[in-house]
């Protein structure tokens, strides 16, 4: 299996001569480790029309998909743990 995105569409230069690039503009996304925001629709709907499979967080992180994007519970308190069933100063306040 493919590592990356690039990896997918086949590396720098087939990815470039689907997107009708330049493969110097697809290498400096690689380095980069991003696809532009313009860009991101065309490279989704070109993987679309060439049956590649990937979703959109595959093109907003390019070069590992999400295997590097904390998930909710794994950052530290305040945030890993959601109390919804405490009220708010307002609430306690008479204010809302």
């Amino acid at each position: 299996m493919a590592s990356n995105l690039f990896d997918r569409f086949g590396g720098v230069r087939p990815m470039a001569a689907a997107l009708i690039e330049r493969p110097s503009t697809v290498l400096s996304s690689k380095t980069a480790g991003r696809i532009p925001s313009t860009k991101q629709p065309e490279v989704l709907e070109m993987a679309r029309e060439l049956s590649i499979q990937i979703s959109a967080l595959d093109v907003v992180f390019p070069l590992n998909g999400l295997s590097d994007v904390p998930r909710l519970t794994d950052l530290p308190p305040p945030y890993g743990k959601v109390d919804c069933h405490q009220r708010s100063v307002l609430q306690r306040e008479g204010g809302a």
